[in-house]
């Protein structure tokens, strides 16, 4: 890990918890959702098989347990969904089929389907 990606991540920590202090004063709750980028390297992978998120240059899913390690220590609601995609069981064609750009671009429309069911699921139906 660089010298700058350890103060982009103290960086990002201090943001998240000031974030979250001034909606506790001003009473607002906040929910934070990572939404994973999955290289184009990714689809690569054999599309029955359980995926990695470790590629030939690193994990690209560190940021985020990075980030969910500190919202668990802050206390943040925080939504890691690469590693919810993992938990449950998303294959490489599943995780495909929700974004545009053969995978890489923005939400498709059943991926921001997927994306608010999930939210729901976690921050305000209870059930999960």
């Amino acid at each position: 890990e660089s010298v700058q990606a350890r103060q982009a991540y103290r960086v990002v920590e201090y943001l998240l918890s000031q974030s979250q202090q001034i909606c506790r004063q001003a009473g607002v709750n906040l929910y934070i959702v990572t939404i994973p980028h999955f290289p184009p390297a990714f689809y690569k992978q054999r599309p029955g098989d359980p995926w990695s998120s470790e590629l030939a240059d690193g994990d690209y899913l560190l940021p985020e347990r990075k980030l969910t390690a500190h919202g668990r220590r802050e206390g943040l609601r925080l939504l890691p969904m690469g590693l919810r995609m993992r938990e449950m069981g998303l294959s490489v064609t599943d995780i495909q089929a929700l974004y545009d750009g053969e995978g890489s671009g923005h939400l498709s429309r059943s991926g921001h389907r997927f994306f608010a069911k999930q939210i729901f699921v976690s921050f305000f139906d209870g059930s999960r």
